[in-house]
């Protein structure tokens, strides 16, 4: 008899278990909350579609929304970019400003850290607003930028619409994921492409001089999309370089490891490499070593390109690989391969680069009168100052920052008076709405 109880008890146990697990799924699936709130939406399965990258889906709404970018069939997110630079006027009917940006905006998944919390943000696809800050300053100190995106982000009427002479578009085949690839976040995917792209488009001329699609660059920089350009960051990086023999440029993120502030870095990088590589971090690095910003930073093509191999690198293996699917990684891996990369003068990849030879680094990398990089955090959330040549737009909590022209055709920088960070535009014009109109 007792035997028979213990053997149902086990049954009873092992049939609520299963149960569990089945609702935690149903749950899961259908994106409602154990609290009950919210049965399954329009916008609720919007955000499923966009998160599993239905291919069928997605190419129904290209036929309906008459997007008619095609597929290369190529798995790989991008081998060969086969139209030149110079078609686009870029080094040819523009002056080559000295440098080269890359810029990305992929929308195939929405950031883990908002799938994961008990309401998730809207899974919001991007328009010009999004990019209207660093479009417009882009273009108007003749810089050259090219932005990586998959068919989620830009349709190809959007695309033809804001390409020009300073600025290209690269569509990129998004993951599927669907034949048991580990899962990589947008964050993390761009470094990829980054990487896969200068690999298959650069080489080296008659000079020894590295080219991209023909063009010579003297500098390679890394930007999000939410950056303003004041002036050409390459002018004076060349200036810095010629007084200080360096070659590589990392944007401070506003703090140092050991500060409060940077609690969230020290969660995502234990997240991403796991307490006992933190815990080598710490003795290596120092907790008193300032953190740098992997969203603006910039260098000579020998090593952007093997901070970026180094980068891509992490996402292969363990313990990185397969993070994807529960955060971003994108500042842990950068800031470990500035320090452990292996790329600037009498380094070893793997061992830590206390003295990183050419590097600027920390809040040195304001520069001189805080006239280089702008940090994004802190009190440094100065978006009015005219003396860094390049910063975040962390403008919102005066209203978004918009441009107009003077009589001398300058940038004049203002703010709407209206909450948020994007500038409202007039959808036909693509001009900042006046005040009356909002």
């Amino acid at each position: 008899m007792i035997t028979c109880q213990r053997q149902c008890f086990v049954y009873l146990l092992g049939l609520v278990i299963a149960v569990q697990s089945l609702a935690i799924i149903l749950l899961y699936e259908w994106n409602i909350h154990p609290s009950g709130e919210g049965a399954p939406t329009a916008a609720d399965n919007e955000r499923l579609r966009l998160l599993r990258n239905d291919k069928d889906m997605l190419a129904m709404d290209r036929q309906a929304d008459g997007n008619n970018a095609t597929k290369d069939g190529s798995e790989l997110p991008i081998i060969k970019d086969t139209s030149s630079l110079s078609q686009l006027g870029m080094g040819v009917t523009t002056p080559n400003p000295g440098g080269l940006i890359l810029s990305s905006s992929f929308s195939y998944r929405q950031d883990p850290r908002e799938v994961n919390r008990r309401k998730p943000l809207p899974h919001i696809l991007p328009t010009f607003e999004n990019i209207y800050h660093f479009h417009t300053t882009v273009h108007h100190h003749g810089l050259h930028a090219i932005i990586f995106h998959d068919d989620y982000s830009f349709n190809e009427t959007f695309v033809k619409k804001h390409t020009s002479e300073y600025i290209k578009f690269v569509r990129v085949e998004a993951p599927t994921f669907d034949q048991g690839e580990p899962i990589i976040s947008p964050n993390d995917f761009r470094y990829v492409v980054f990487d896969k792209w200068l690999k298959a488009n650069s080489e080296q001329d008659d000079n020894g001089q590295m080219t991209v699609n023909g063009i010579s660059y003297g500098w390679y920089m890394i930007s999000d999309l939410d950056m303003i350009f004041q002036r050409n960051p390459f002018s004076k990086m060349d200036g810095y370089a010629e007084q200080l023999n360096l070659t590589f440029f990392g944007s401070w993120d506003g703090g140092i490891w050991e500060n409060e502030q940077m609690r969230l870095q020290r969660k995502l990088f234990r997240n991403c490499y796991g307490r006992s590589m933190l815990l080598t971090w710490r003795d290596d690095v120092e907790w008193s070593t300032p953190n740098g910003n992997c969203g603006l930073w910039a260098g000579r093509f020998s090593e952007v390109s093997c901070i970026l191999d180094c980068t891509s690198r992490q996402y292969d293996a363990p313990p990185v690989r397969g993070k994807g699917a529960t955060t971003i990684c994108d500042m842990a891996t950068h800031d470990y391969c500035v320090h452990y990369g292996g790329c600037f003068p009498g380094s070893k990849e793997g061992v830590y680069d206390e003295n990183k030879v050419g590097v600027l680094w920390g809040e040195a990398s304001m520069g001189n009168n805080d006239d280089l990089f702008g940090p994004p955090y802190g009190r440094y959330r100065q978006c009015d100052r005219n003396t860094w040549t390049v910063l975040h737009n962390r403008c919102d909590w005066k209203g978004p920052l918009c441009f107009r022209k003077d009589e001398k055709g300058e940038l004049v920088k203002y703010h709407q008076n209206t909450t948020g960070k994007k500038c409202r535009l007039d959808q036909d014009t693509g001009l900042p709405l006046d005040d009356s109109e909002l």
